[in-house]
């Protein structure tokens, strides 16, 4: 019985294997960026005091004084932070788990783009391993993309209630086709490193 896991060193030249080594820097690196930044807006919220709430804002102008030794200006309002204190137990607890979810699947995208680098890095490509840490990456990415944007906007609207009823007409968050292009992408990538995995299997059994 042969394996499907073909390792060979020359499959890439060493320029291409150093680069690839680079990107499993480049992932440890943003991966501590992203934890020191969860930290920061985890920091912000926990006190439950003077939580910033970003709100979309429909119709509402300010005057502004941006004018002429000072003179109000009148200024079209479309998004606003909102520091508000003691949030009710169900949008104190969306707010932090938004930030937890998207924390632990950026970190797990990136360790799954790192694993994959450094296999390639080593000259194997075309195994089960390799499709299993593309295909995990683009679902975390959508995960990590929608989740997260819903739980922020349920605590935004109940974090609004406290303010009264019809003060403030919100919108909803314009969709992002970024994530979706991604996963996509990922998919498509996936899809041909498992058809690169059938074909290998398949030409090793005829050796």
């Amino acid at each position: 019985m042969t394996s499907s896991t073909r390792t060979d060193p020359a499959l890439f030249p060493q320029r291409e294997r150093w680069g690839f080594l680079g990107i499993v820097l480049l992932c440890v690196i943003a991966g501590c960026a992203i934890v020191f930044e969860g930290v920061s807006r985890l920091t912000a919220i926990i006190p439950n005091t003077a939580v910033p709430v970003a709100v979309r804002i429909v119709g509402e102008d300010v005057a502004l004084p941006a004018g002429p030794e000072g003179a109000d200006v009148v200024a079209h309002l479309d998004r606003a932070i909102i520091p508000m204190s003691d949030l009710a137990p169900l949008p104190y607890a969306a707010f932090i788990t938004s930030v937890v979810v998207h924390v632990l699947c950026l970190l797990v995208v990136l360790v799954c783009v790192g694993l994959f680098a450094l296999n390639l890095s080593r000259g194997t490509a075309f195994n089960r391993h390799n499709t299993k840490l593309l295909t995990t990456t683009g679902v975390l990415v959508g995960v990590g993309y929608a989740l997260p944007l819903l739980l922020d906007r349920f605590a935004t609207l109940r974090a609004l209630d406290a303010l009264g009823e019809g003060r403030f007409q919100t919108a909803a968050e314009e969709f992002d086709v970024l994530p979706l292009v991604v996963i996509f992408g990922i998919g498509a990538i996936a899809s041909a490193f498992a058809l690169g995995e059938r074909l290998q299997r398949d030409t090793d059994g005829l050796v």
